[in-house]
């Protein structure tokens, strides 16, 4: 397939979107950006990217949303998830994101060697 991988990440946050730019950077992707969940899914629709990091707590389209909609669509149902979140979950809310994404990271240790090894894990994978 294509050499270059595509990640997408959809966060509303700059300052989290600018942090994971910069731990990504060295590993050649192309990055997209998406500030909030609707647009997200539009780019994942349009650019089918290798893998997406989704915030939960968003304006618009939160990510539980944006999951939903990412899953029930043929274009991006296959296209694996990384929660990338400050949010605490309940336990139910836990199930719902294990079943349905690749791995659930909280903001709190987002540290470069988890994101880059999570990553690495998820593209192996695919």
């Amino acid at each position: 397939g294509r050499e270059i991988n595509k990640v997408l990440i959809v966060d509303d946050e700059e300052v989290s979107r600018y942090l994971l730019k910069s731990v990504l950077k060295e590993t050649k992707y192309i990055i997209l950006e998406a500030e909030n969940g609707k647009v997200g899914l539009e780019l994942a629709i349009k650019e089918k990217p290798d893998v997406i990091f989704l915030d939960l707590m968003m304006p618009i389209m939160n990510g539980f949303e944006t999951l939903q909609e990412l899953k029930e669509r043929i274009e991006t149902k296959d296209i694996p998830v990384i929660i990338l979140s400050s949010k605490v979950l309940t336990q139910e809310e836990r199930n719902l994101l294990n079943s349905a994404t690749k791995a659930i990271i909280p903001k709190q240790c987002t540290s470069k060697e988890t994101i880059l090894n999570k990553l690495r894990e998820v593209i192996k994978l695919k």
